[in-house]
């Protein structure tokens, strides 16, 4: 018988990964002769720690793909932040706002001579004394 061939190299060390496969799933099935069922329980404790390594490998490569993944995604984020504050430090030099400015109906002003003679037209256009503007302000 096969089996028993296999048995004996296995015993003397001589039996490729292939062959001992062969023996553990033979040692698995119902169908094992009187004679060898001594073995059984050595079989199937080899099958299901090598089942156990085949877990166990299948967990190691998926690992290594998962970080590397949010490696991947942690990298587009950092790179989208620093594009988007490239962008907005650039959009300060192209478009700097004056220090002084004033908005007057809506509209911004630089212009310190228009802005000298509305301010002097406000003034005029006021009609209220000195005493009635400390009254509103203190009251």
């Amino acid at each position: 018988m096969k089996i028993e061939e296999l048995l004996n190299r296995y015993f003397e060390g001589q039996t490729s990964r292939e062959e001992e496969r062969e023996l553990r799933r033979f040692f698995i099935t119902e169908s094992v002769p009187e004679h060898l069922r001594m073995y059984r329980p050595l079989f199937a404790c080899l099958e299901q720690e090598a089942k156990q390594f085949r877990e166990k490998e299948t967990l190691v490569a998926r690992k290594p793909a998962i970080s590397r993944r949010i490696f991947y995604m942690l990298g587009g984020v950092a790179a989208g932040v620093l594009l988007l504050i490239g962008i907005a430090g650039t959009h300060q030099y192209l478009h700097p706002t004056p220090e002084n400015y004033v908005i007057i109906d809506g509209k911004q002003y630089t212009d310190t001579n228009l802005i000298h003679e509305q301010a002097l037209a406000a003034f005029h256009d006021m009609r209220t004394t000195e005493d009635e503007v400390l009254d509103l302000m203190f009251e």
